[in-house]
């Protein structure tokens, strides 16, 4: 269920008015986009204990009752059992394909620790996944490029080169439950987008679980159209915690859960540095912020 509420301000009283609307089961995550481009925003709810996503459609006077499920398992078939759920847990929108249409974004973290009926592993690692808006007035979606991502602790979109496309980035951690990574796909986006991939080093040195993007403020000489003159970009912002070993639960490096790191996007290569490993001495492109 999500709660809407609306709020009527006079010069004399005040008004509010709560609605709530019905989700597919345990709602997640929300975005909010204009979808079918009729200048209302409507509402996307990512769903962990099911097989779909939920869309609330907005009748343009902030009526949401109209939902539409969309259906983002592997298994195409409505006899899916509860074991190929895909547990949707993050939602972003964005335009991902070069169509003017709002598209979606999700990580859906499927089953990666499943076991078969003898105890073998059997799992199934999770993915993000891109919707594709079927164009506006539309109201119809398609499963477009998908990624496999182990497990991921967060999503973001950012329009990281200031191109003009959105652009995908995802915190995920590996298999071996230790590997920390960025991974970034730069728009439009297609099954054959290649990742940008930033390697931030072991969990046992910092965990990070927490990201965000935004301009730092630098400019690169040289960048841009033409290679010319100066380009600006969004960065990657970091929340850096202490050093954990998720195997065993285990704090390996004790530290303070509130620092931030953050990472230069350089716009004359168009990516981020191959690695980053955190130093109280931070080189070039790289910045720290200790509370």
């Amino acid at each position: 269920m999500i709660l809407s509420t609306t709020a009527a301000i006079a010069s004399t009283a005040s008004a509010s008015q709560a609605r709530s609307y019905t989700t597919n089961r345990d709602p997640h995550d929300i975005a909010i986009g204009d979808f079918n481009c009729d200048g209302s925003n409507d509402i996307a709810i990512a769903t962990d204990g099911t097989h779909t996503i939920s869309i609330l459609w907005n009748d343009g006077n902030g009526d949401f009752s109209e939902r539409q499920d969309i259906w983002v398992s592997a298994n195409q078939s409505r006899a899916a059992e509860w074991d190929e759920f895909s547990n949707v847990q993050f939602i972003e929108v964005g335009e991902f394909t070069g169509d003017s249409a709002i598209d979606i974004v999700i990580f859906q973290r499927n089953n990666p620790f499943r076991t078969d009926d003898n105890g073998a592993p059997d799992g199934q690692p999770g993915n993000v996944t891109i919707i594709e808006n079927g164009g506006c007035n539309e109201k119809t979606w398609d499963i477009g490029a998908r990624f496999t991502h182990f497990w991921a602790w967060d999503l973001e979109v950012s329009d990281l080169n200031k191109d003009g496309n959105d652009d995908v980035m995802v915190l995920d951690l590996q298999a071996d439950i230790t590997t920390q990574r960025v991974v970034s796909y730069l728009g439009p986006i297609t099954s054959s987008t290649q990742a940008v991939v930033t390697n931030l080093g072991p969990s046992q040195q910092n965990t990070y679980r927490t990201f965000t993007s935004g301009d730092w403020g630098e400019s690169q000489v040289g960048g841009g159209i033409g290679g010319g003159g100066q380009c600006l970009d969004n960065d990657m912002w970091l929340l850096r915690s202490e050093g954990l070993d998720y195997s065993t639960g285990q704090v390996t490096n004790p530290g303070n859960d509130d620092n931030v790191s953050i990472i230069e996007f350089n716009c004359q290569t168009n990516s981020f540095p191959l690695t980053y490993t955190f130093s109280t001495t931070p080189g070039p492109g790289e910045h720290v912020i200790n509370m």
